[in-house]
């Protein structure tokens, strides 16, 4: 089941456009091969910048993705790069590649190791986080160059707009309960002039997309095949499952 369900999240996120994602503490729970297997079809890359070889203390994933932002009229794309990290947790250790293991390292060192290579391919710079708030600040002052942190981590929410020196921060809780925005406003040389937020919680207000609605009811169905049980009914089953439910 835990397969069909990853399956299924995977498919999801490729069909509203996610251009990147990070890797989470709980996504290694099976190890490093297990992870890889259960991730080979995604359509968008997975992303850490701090999950390491234990043996190398190399990152163990891709540590970094430029995405190309199309803009009208003609314009040059804007090169958007990502970086992802999770908290410091010395005690993390789970099953990697090579006979090796995988840990975490502090995600300053790591970020500071590549902020140079991704600045000089970018033109907007994002750091997917989870870890809290205080984190990310602390990550923001230490290392400059990030335009935006985007981070999820427990209930922690972003009701106004922060920053850090020239470093957005955005925090949308997880379990995509909610759906964060930030615009960056580019002069004619694609230098950031400005940069606004918003926040959406995932109501009612929202109609669900039908074509969104029926792909999660077919997974739902799926998921339940694979765990041997009946398919799920109510609310989730019916359709009650709007953008990012």
């Amino acid at each position: 089941m835990g397969a069909a369900r990853t399956a299924a999240l995977l498919e999801g996120m490729g069909r509203i456009g996610c251009a990147a994602a990070g890797i989470g503490e709980r996504d290694l729970a099976l190890g490093y091969a297990e992870f890889v297997r259960r991730t080979a079809k995604a359509s968008f890359p997975l992303l850490s910048t701090n999950v390491v070889r234990s043996d190398t203390k190399e990152p163990a994933f891709r540590p970094y993705a430029v995405i190309e932002a199309p803009r009208g009229s003609g314009k040059p794309p804007v090169k958007v790069g990502v970086m992802s990290v999770v908290r410091f947790n010395p005690l993390f250790l789970k099953s990697g590649p090579d006979g090796a293991n995988l840990s975490i390292a502090p995600p300053v060192e790591m970020v500071r190791r590549y902020i140079d290579e991704v600045r000089g391919a970018s033109d907007v710079v994002v750091l997917l986080a989870a870890m809290s708030r205080d984190d990310s600040k602390r990550l923001a002052r230490e290392v400059p160059g990030i335009d935006l942190v985007a981070g999820a981590y427990g209930g922690a929410l972003t009701a106004v707009e922060e920053a850090e020196g020239r470093t957005s921060i955005v925090y949308t809780q997880s379990q995509g309960r909610r759906v964060g925005e930030t615009r960056f406003f580019l002069d004619d040389a694609k230098r950031i002039r400005s940069a606004e937020s918003w926040m959406y919680f995932l109501g009612t207000r929202y109609p669900d997309d039908p074509d969104t609605a029926q792909f999660v009811r077919d997974a739902l169905v799926g998921i339940a095949g694979a765990a041997g049980a009946a398919p799920a009914t109510g609310p989730a089953a019916k359709g009650a499952t709007g953008p990012g439910s």
